[in-house]
């Protein structure tokens, strides 16, 4: 591999961190608004992904060991887009990131199939 190649993308991953870690919560809200609309439920207007995940659990569905992953995705829906989110770094992007393709996953599964 082109070490040079892997040292750019970690130093793209750390000028966008703040940036990744706020589309990380953004992406993995509105997948759960869209589960939400699906189950013909009002999501709230709100950006704590637990409070989505308990109205998905109230739905009826049991969307098992996202607690933890939604509590962290959290803390980016407002922090990265003020000075405070400059402190994020590499890892937190990367932590992020990965969270949120563990919702969007478990998310995407309970999602009715599109119509052709």
């Amino acid at each position: 591999p082109d070490v040079r190649l892997s040292r750019k993308i970690q130093d793209d991953i750390q000028e966008y961190a703040p940036t990744l870690c706020w589309l990380s919560h953004q992406a993995s809200e509105k997948y759960m608004k869209a589960l939400l609309v699906s189950r013909r439920v009002r999501p709230a207007r709100t950006h704590k992904l637990g409070e989505l995940l308990a109205a998905l659990r109230a739905s009826g569905l049991a969307m098992p060991g996202l607690d933890a992953d939604c509590t962290l995705l959290t803390t980016h829906a407002i922090t990265p887009r003020y000075p405070a989110g400059n402190k994020l770094g590499t890892a937190d992007a990367l932590t992020a990131v990965a969270a949120a393709e563990r919702v969007i996953t478990v998310v995407r599964r309970e999602l009715p199939r599109p119509v052709h």
